[in-house]
């Protein structure tokens, strides 16, 4: 059965889970090339990496899974060094893993990504209860917005702007 993203199988004596992506999967991400932050461009890679670990998935089905992968980062440009200590610092990070404080002692900080110092800036607040979020000056909607704040001429558009009509002779006429 798929559910999901998950095929589910059921065996005699339990339940196998595996991943299912659909036959009309592109496995299209960002490409390695493009101008994005690197954070941005790993951020699929890492997702699929840390399913494939935390899913109760037996060690072919992860092998399969990390193959995939793989598959995916060659078809969008990535270098297999760097997945491949993306893989490790997951597994590391996993080993180690401690069960998070529920405290609400942290707190958020925005930065608008401008430099790269930014990236350095912030990476000073990894050891703290500071979480950071970054934000982009160049939003569709400010693209789009008009540059001047000229008013539109009332003829300017396209249109019927009135319509006069002689209701007793029954003539409309529009300018």
């Amino acid at each position: 059965m798929n559910y999901l993203d998950l095929l589910i199988t059921r065996n005699p004596t339990k339940l196998g889970i595996s991943i299912f992506r659909k036959p009309a999967s592109t496995d299209t991400t960002i490409n390695f090339y493009s101008n994005h932050l690197l954070e941005h461009k790993l951020a699929a890679c890492r997702f699929h990496t840390e399913r494939m670990f935390t899913l109760p998935l037996g060690e072919e089905q992860r092998q399969e899974e990390w193959e995939s992968i793989k598959q995916i980062a060659h078809n969008n440009n990535y270098p297999i060094n760097l997945l491949q200590k993306l893989k490790q610092r997951i597994q590391r990070k996993l080993s180690h893993l401690k069960l998070p404080s529920k405290s609400s002692d942290t707190k958020w900080a925005t930065f608008t990504y401008t430099t790269l110092q930014i990236s350095k800036i912030t990476n000073i607040f990894k050891q703290t209860n500071m979480k950071i979020a970054y934000k982009t000056n160049n939003t569709i909607l400010q693209l789009a917005r008009p540059t001047t704040n000229t008013p539109i001429p009332p003829h300017a558009n396209s249109g019927v702007y009135t319509l006069t009509c002689n209701m007793q002779a029954g003539i409309c006429r529009s300018n």
